[in-house]
């Protein structure tokens, strides 16, 4: 981390800022992998489509159901 105030201690902490970010993404798509391999092992015949987005929740999941003709979307907000 920079010292002092300022430009540098700014830059510092978006640099530390988007490796956090890119760490907690990493750690998304790994929970939702393992999920899906879960589903898979149990019920082959099921097709799942699985991302992690930023944005307006509902205007993501109107997004994808309409760009996939889903008929059923699962929506997960604690473990597994």
């Amino acid at each position: 981390m920079g010292s002092g105030t300022g430009f540098g201690q700014t830059t510092t902490t978006a640099v530390d800022m988007a490796k956090h970010r890119e760490r907690m993404w990493s750690l998304y798509r790994n929970v939702l992998t393992e999920a899906e391999h879960r589903v898979i092992s149990e019920h082959p015949e099921i097709r799942i489509l699985k991302f992690v987005d930023e944005g307006q929740p509902s205007d993501i999941i109107v997004e994808v159901a309409e760009s996939d003709n889903a008929d059923l979307i699962v929506i997960g907000s604690g473990g597994i």
